[in-house]
């Protein structure tokens, strides 16, 4: 039995699917993939038919609603959230795996990215969250303090959700937000730091993440959700006042 599986949230025509799957298969530890949609095409269905990888399709419409659905399906030790238009480095699942000893919640690792939406200023995130997962992680690589944890994100999503691992015990009585559209994955890791169980990183690049102009982060900028839900979350640490100004600074670097 494999002790990792992959979720991967399909939407749409999945063009990028293929290179994910690839990028699946090839991981030096074996792996188990499945997927779950609540709003696919056939195109999406027949690649992943194709690959041997199982779909569960399910109501719910949201983001949260298709990561829900995924953590229920995984019954491996660990798992994690493969989004659909990134790719994953031959060693992620083996490192992060390794990390998730008894005890721990979540581990991440460093990414790079790729694709048509990147720019000068995309291509300088990456080396601008490593600095602050130094930064605020103290230059430690296991947080374990509720303390500490918050703090990691009292300056907006500096852990990159498609690099993240979760033990699949420790996420039994736990569900992502399908109110929020962007954030859902930071207002995870703030609810999750006030649980018991740490948080762990590599500084290794082991995710390319893909940035382009159909991507639901991209078009939640636009429309001025992440602002919104930026200032939301700032606001469970911040005061209103230091939380606008955090929230201003976030939003130069987008």
């Amino acid at each position: 039995m494999t002790r990792v599986t992959a979720v991967i949230p399909v939407w749409g025509d999945g063009r990028f699917l293929p290179e994910l799957l690839a990028s699946l298969h090839a991981q030096r530890e074996p792996i188990t993939i499945l997927a779950v949609s609540s709003n696919c095409t056939d195109n999406a269905r027949a690649t992943l038919a194709e690959a041997g990888v199982p779909l569960t399709e399910h109501p719910g419409g949201s983001i949260g609603a298709d990561w829900n659905a995924g953590v229920s399906a995984a019954d491996t030790e660990c798992f994690f959230i493969a989004h659909q238009d990134d790719t994953y480095a031959p060693d992620y699942a083996a490192t992060l795996a390794d990390l998730l000893t008894a005890g721990t919640t979540l581990a991440w690792c460093s990414y790079n990215v790729t694709g048509d939406g990147a720019t000068a200023q995309s291509d300088r995130l990456p080396v601008a969250k490593r600095a602050m997962n130094e930064l605020f992680a103290g230059g430690r690589t296991r947080l374990r303090t509720t303390r500490a944890k918050q703090w990691l994100n009292a300056f907006g999503p500096v852990i990159a959700c498609p690099t993240v691992m979760f033990r699949t015990a420790a996420l039994a009585d736990f569900d992502f937000s399908t109110t929020h559209r962007v954030n859902l994955d930071w207002d995870a890791w703030w609810r999750l730091a006030e649980q018991s169980g740490s948080f762990a990183r590599s500084r290794d690049q082991l995710v390319t993440i893909r940035l382009h102009a159909e991507s639901e982060s991209t078009a939640g900028k636009a429309a001025g959700v992440r602002k919104n839900e930026d200032l939301e979350l700032l606001n469970r640490y911040w005061p209103a006042p230091v939380a606008r100004i955090v929230q201003r600074t976030m939003e130069l670097a987008y």
